[in-house]
């Protein structure tokens, strides 16, 4: 004989065990809840980084082609120049082609820093953290190649000693140089927005 407690007891049993699973539930959904919103908050800060880092190497892009470009036009015209006797003292060469055409094209790292600061970098794969990280160190190996390898007369407006015919064929032989990075450079761009199109495109964005 369980007696009357015994009985209250064993008929709340069904009461009880239903609050301990209501109790569970709740924490249960709670839990998914706040991972669905952490998944949500993680991809809304993927497909924002991706859409940073596709704006940014886009203009640098461009930025690199437009330089590119003007060096491959004047690759053609200056030797012309020259030999029309257009370029026959400093002055004239100054003149005629200014220094700061010459100055590399002002490229921004800004989407790649704010992605590393804020860990967005962990949000993404691997073949696209890679393919970024190629991209903006040679980005960083450009900016820093051509400051180096850029002629004093061209950096500086002050024309060296001698002939203009060597201030010439330096500055045609820093225009192959620096086409030939921009070239390579590009490609590393190009790869870059590849990824970014198929991460976005993975992400649903």
């Amino acid at each position: 004989m369980l007696g009357a407690a015994g009985a209250w007891i064993v008929s709340k049993v069904p009461e009880l065990v239903l609050q301990c699973a209501l109790i569970v539930f709740s924490i249960v959904l709670a839990l998914a809840v706040d991972q669905w919103q952490g998944e949500r908050s993680d991809r809304d800060l993927a497909l924002q980084s991706l859409d940073g880092f596709e704006r940014e190497i886009g203009a640098n892009r461009a930025k690199l082609e437009d330089k590119t470009d003007y060096y491959v036009t004047l690759r053609d015209v200056v030797p012309r120049m020259d030999s029309a006797g257009k370029l026959r003292t400093a002055d004239e060469f100054y003149d005629m082609l200014g220094v700061q055409s010459f100055q590399p094209p002002a490229l921004q790292a800004t989407a790649w820093q704010t992605a590393v600061a804020t860990g967005a970098l962990r949000l993404l794969d691997y073949p696209t953290v890679d393919a970024l990280s190629r991209a903006y160190n040679q980005q960083a190996r450009y900016e820093r190649v051509s400051e180096s390898r850029m002629p004093e007369f061209l950096r500086t407006g002050t024309a060296p000693q001698g002939a203009t015919r060597a201030m010439v064929r330096a500055t045609l032989l820093y225009m192959d140089d620096e086409v030939r990075e921009e070239k390579s450079l590009a490609a590393e761009f190009d790869n870059a927005l590849a990824k970014i199109a198929a991460a976005k495109r993975r992400e649903g964005g």
